[in-house]
């Protein structure tokens, strides 16, 4: 396995806890969070599919010489 697609399985891994993270808690019924929290959990939502798809394209099938 190279370099390339090692940061692709990360990736693909780290955009797939995103959105399981910012599902969680978009659900949440609690008391109100900290506004760091909430930007964090903007830009995860935000950022979570481009993130899925970069590390879907670096996965993908290489050339090989």
């Amino acid at each position: 396995m190279n370099k390339i697609t090692l940061a692709g399985l990360i990736l693909t891994t780290l955009s797939v806890i995103m959105v399981i993270i910012v599902g969680i808690f978009y659900s949440y019924s609690g008391p109100a969070l900290n506004p760091i929290v909430n930007e964090v959990l903007r830009y995860s939502f935000l950022f979570w599919l481009p993130t899925l798809l970069i590390g879907i394209i670096l996965i993908g099938p290489k050339k090989r010489n």
